[in-house]
């Protein structure tokens, strides 16, 4: 993901912004990753990623 100005990545789960608190997002070069070290069932449902 590339832009003049940098976009803002915001990760949702559910259409809520909450994956922050229990994850990281990682950028590597053109890639965004949602990354949730100790996932639980309690996390599955929808992600979308919103540029």
């Amino acid at each position: 993901i590339r832009g003049r100005p940098a976009p803002k990545v915001t990760w949702r789960r559910m259409g809520i912004d909450n994956v922050i608190r229990k994850g990281q997002v990682d950028l590597v070069d053109t890639m965004a990753f949602c990354v949730i070290p100790d996932s639980t069932r309690d996390d599955s449902g929808k992600y979308s990623l919103t540029l």
